[in-house]
């Protein structure tokens, strides 16, 4: 049931952000994983809750009232909020609807709704979102891709082109003149931080992730505190890191973010170069399962018990035959 109710919020969010402007994200700032996951957060809940169509309806339109989520609040702990928010917001209003709350039923294509509000009144097609649904399968489609390090998703393929460099050689911080980072989308995107005096702000900082990699050989949950960031040896080396976007492609839109590609120069006169691209097929995309296994042992290392840790991977490998998750549920909670 959990994960027949997840598939569903995952198709509903899925369906609606395809049929709205890009703009909401490039242009007008929102932060998807709020809005969008809003209502995907009430149709999974709708589900659980065996809600019926017009319930169904009123939850996701309840769900879109408590819609949001800046990108100006990225490198703070307001943007990891945006996540969480959005699941309380949909399990919210799915909960009250049961209860005998009411909604509009057409929030989301209505003419003050969701579609148009998001997309700043602009490209957005309420008959595409409805089409996909029941047509299309965006999980087999697009698949999901998992964040390998825990920074912002837009400095990955550049961490990529960095660690297979570092494979091809050991770079000294001391040796590097400059590094031109050419990216698949206008800068900064949410990349806003450049200069960054902030565990936070260097998840959000291109120049930060490179300079962590170069130095530490890995990025990792360790790799973004307050002190980390502000080590002399990253601070030295960030101002040596330039992101710009791939010559020719300035001003095209780029949902995707295909490929972004590395240019280290030394100081001896020799430019390493290299290119990472996403993958665009598969099930899995940006890490590995292995790799995805390793982030979380990393992640969990903060708040759980390496038992813990090591018994809740185990369940969440076997999901599908661990019955009630409930169990799973206290055991994450610490």
């Amino acid at each position: 049931d959990m994960l027949l109710a997840y598939l569903v919020g995952f198709e509903v969010a899925c369906s609606v952000g395809d049929a709205i402007s890009p703009a909401y994200f490039d242009d007008l700032g929102w932060h998807p994983t709020g809005p969008l996951g809003a209502l995907g957060a009430a149709a999974a809940a709708a589900r659980l809750l065996g809600l019926d169509v017009e319930q169904t309806a009123m939850a996701i339109s309840l769900g879109a009232s408590q819609s949001s989520g800046l990108r100006q609040n990225f490198g703070t702990m307001t943007k990891p909020f945006h996540a969480g928010h959005a699941c309380k917001s949909g399990i919210t209003a799915a909960k009250l609807v049961r209860g005998g709350f009411t909604a509009g039923t057409d929030a989301l294509e209505g003419r003050f709704g969701f579609m148009r509000a998001f997309s700043g009144g602009n490209d957005y097609d309420p008959e595409k979102a409805a089409a996909s649904l029941g047509e299309r399968c965006f999980m087999i489609e697009s698949g999901i891709e998992i964040k390998k390090y825990p920074c912002c998703g837009s400095a990955h393929l550049a961490l990529d082109a960095t660690t297979a460099l570092q494979q091809q050689e050991i770079l000294e911080a001391a040796n590097i003149e400059r590094i031109e980072v050419r990216v698949d989308f206008d800068p900064p995107r949410s990349l806003i931080h450049s200069r960054p005096k902030e565990g936070l702000e260097g998840k959000f900082s291109m120049q930060y992730c490179l300079a962590a990699e170069i130095l530490d050989g890995r990025v990792g949950m360790a790799s973004f505190t307050d002190e980390q960031v502000m080590r002399p040896k990253a601070q030295e080396l960030i101002p040596k890191i330039e992101m710009k976007r791939h010559p020719g492609y300035e001003g095209q839109l780029s949902w995707t973010e295909a490929n972004h590609e590395v240019e280290i120069h030394l100081k001896d006169g020799r430019v390493l170069t290299q290119r990472a691209e996403r993958a665009t097929t598969g099930s899995l995309r940006g890490a590995t399962l292995e790799e995805v296994r390793t982030k979380y042992r990393d992640t969990a290392a903060i708040a759980l018990t390496s038992e813990n840790t090591a018994t809740t991977l185990q369940m969440l490998d076997n999901l599908e035959d661990i019955g009630p998750v409930g169990p799973l549920a206290d055991l994450l909670g610490g």
